[in-house]
């Protein structure tokens, strides 16, 4: 496993989270809102406003918490967190769990909207944000992992790789600066999480990244 490739990896993962999910939601929010608007049609008219849809006399607006953007990025950095992918492999995978989440949240949304004037909608929307979104992004990752075959574990894989090439290292000096470059990724990675905590306490993502920076530098710490 070659530093290069594990650094630009959680590099990519750091610069995608950049601008509260920016990257996310400027692409997935006009896929969404046509991919529901296409989906309504069928059942009656409906039409586009904005970032809402008219449908049944009703206007549904599309905010970023519908279009799911941490989800998407918690799938990006499962894939970018999973060493020993080729990075042809790598995009496949990140287009096909993409597609399928981008799928099930616009049937999700679809869903809802047909049922927003029953007694059960709140009950169900609290069901689909709560427990149905962890299971989406967690059945997503399981069945892409087993259908392109993977066999890493993202994170611990290269946790468990890195120290282990490490400590067969000889060379004193090289393990010293091994060691400091870790430190120096985990505590990117805090600062980071702890930036978006600030605006964003309550974002699972964000406390995550935290943890695994706080990994990063306990690895880091127990070479010398």
């Amino acid at each position: 496993m070659k530093y290069a490739g594990l650094i630009s990896r959680y590099i990519f993962i750091l610069l995608a989270g950049l601008g509260n999910l920016y990257i996310f939601y400027q692409l997935f929010t006009p896929l969404t809102i046509k991919a529901v608007y296409l989906l309504l049609s069928i059942f009656s008219q409906a039409s586009i406003q904005d970032a809402s849809i008219i449908f049944r006399c009703m206007t549904i607006e599309i905010i970023p918490s519908c279009v799911a953007g941490s989800a998407y990025y918690l799938l990006f950095i499962l894939n970018l967190s999973t060493p020993n992918i080729k990075i042809k492999d790598r995009i496949k995978i990140l287009l096909f769990s993409f597609a399928c989440l981008f799928i099930l949240n616009v049937v999700r949304i679809t869903f809802l909207a047909l049922i927003f004037q029953s007694i059960f909608f709140n009950i169900v929307h609290i069901i689909f944000w709560y427990v149905i979104s962890i299971i989406f992004v967690a059945g997503i990752w399981i069945f892409s992992a087993r259908f392109f075959k993977i066999k890493s574990i993202p994170i611990y894989t290269d946790i468990k790789q890195l120290y282990k090439l490490i400590k067969r290292n000889p060379n004193k000096k090289a393990k010293i600066t091994q060691g400091f470059v870790i430190r120096l990724i985990g505590g990117f990675m805090q600062v980071f999480s702890i930036l978006f905590i600030i605006t964003n306490p309550q974002s699972i993502i964000a406390w995550i990244f935290f943890t695994i920076g706080g990994g990063f530098l306990t690895i880091g710490g127990l070479i010398n």
